[in-house]
């Protein structure tokens, strides 16, 4: 069963959540980079974040927590946080704890309920797409220098056919990989709030539910608890 969050004061207005306040705007002390963000966030809820080691998954809305306890913070706004907060739980150190049966934390570190098959297995998706896409940039970059780092040429030796074999199977693989994805098309029908969808989100989609309708806008929230406005037409 996918856990969700009920539509109700845990889930601010997105507009509500955007609304920076005229002191917010004048304060020139706001961390503004997400990597001092995270390292501020691990600093006030170390039970919760940390910027090495093993992470831990996150409670589902955690977002809403973390603007009410900062919300007269004068180091982080709620535009910094959100990014901080999407750069967190995209890393591969924070994917990889996303398994079953484990637990997810609020703010204090404690346990706030567990992690399903579903959600372990996009988080693996996640990072698995992750991974290809460092390796693919690397690629590029090499292709684009092919003389950086380039070491003389050695013709590798065979140890036995079977070798050979899965170095050719190896080869097919990836050219299977490299394949261009299918373009995705925008939703179509009545959107109502609570229903299970994609959003367009860099090359591929990701599963989320749909939380709130503003004209050609909508909030959505992924399956590792992150928050998200967009358009409509990123909707899939």
């Amino acid at each position: 069963m996918q856990q969700t969050t009920q539509p109700n004061q845990a889930v601010k207005s997105e507009n509500q959540m955007e609304t920076m306040k005229p002191a917010e705007q004048e304060q020139p002390n706001k961390i503004k980079d997400t990597q001092q963000v995270i390292a501020y966030l691990a600093e006030r809820f170390p039970a919760c974040f940390s910027v090495k080691g093993e992470a831990k998954p996150l409670k589902i809305g955690i977002f809403q927590d973390l603007a009410q306890a900062l919300d007269e913070d004068d180091k982080v706004s709620r535009t910094s946080l959100r990014a901080a907060l999407r750069k967190y739980t995209s890393s591969w150190r924070y994917l990889e704890s996303v398994k079953v049966g484990s637990s997810r934390v609020n703010l204090q570190g404690e346990a706030d309920s567990t992690i399903e098959a579903e959600h372990a297995e996009h988080a693996q998706k996640q990072l698995l797409e992750s991974k290809q896409r460092v390796a693919e940039r690397r690629k590029q970059q090499k292709a684009n220098n092919p003389n950086a780092n380039k070491k003389p040429f050695q013709k590798r030796k065979f140890s036995s056919k079977k070798e050979q074999s899965n170095t050719s199977k190896g080869k097919v693989v990836r050219q299977a990989q490299d394949k261009p994805k299918p373009k995705v098309q925008p939703i179509s029908g009545p959107l109502t709030v609570g229903m299970s969808l994609h959003v367009s989100l860099g090359n591929s989609p990701v599963k989320c539910t749909l939380r709130e309708i503003n004209g050609d806008d909508v909030v959505v929230e992924t399956m590792t608890g992150m928050t998200i406005k967009t358009e409509k037409k990123n909707l899939v």
